[in-house]
């Protein structure tokens, strides 16, 4: 779900129990998928940590390809990490790939 209903919930955060060592340290690829047939795939680059609990942020992300024509994402996008377990919940969203150029 999508609204406050779901604030502190593990998929809005994405405090994930169990993810690989790896994660930590970057240099993994994601694949989110919606819908019947939309996704969006990236690459997480060395150093950088989209699950991370201990801050809020945004991560640059590369590799970026998708099955939806808008936004225009280009080969680079940011990762929005906007709330984290524990920590405030600006609103409904609590993450998004978003174009490079989006400066909300």
């Amino acid at each position: 779900g999508n609204a406050s209903a779901f604030d502190g919930d593990r998929f809005h955060t994405l405090d994930f129990v169990g993810l690989p060592a790896y994660v930590e340290g970057g240099n993994y690829d994601v694949r989110i998928e919606w819908s019947t047939s939309e996704y969006v795939e990236f690459h997480v680059p060395s150093g950088s940590n989209i699950f991370n609990q201990g801050a809020e942020g945004d991560v640059d992300i590369d590799g970026v390809t998708t099955s939806v024509s808008s936004p225009d994402f280009g080969e680079t996008a940011t990762f929005c990490h906007a709330c984290v377990t524990g920590g405030s919940q600006p609103g409904h969203t609590c993450w998004a790939v978003t174009p490079s150029s989006d400066t909300n």
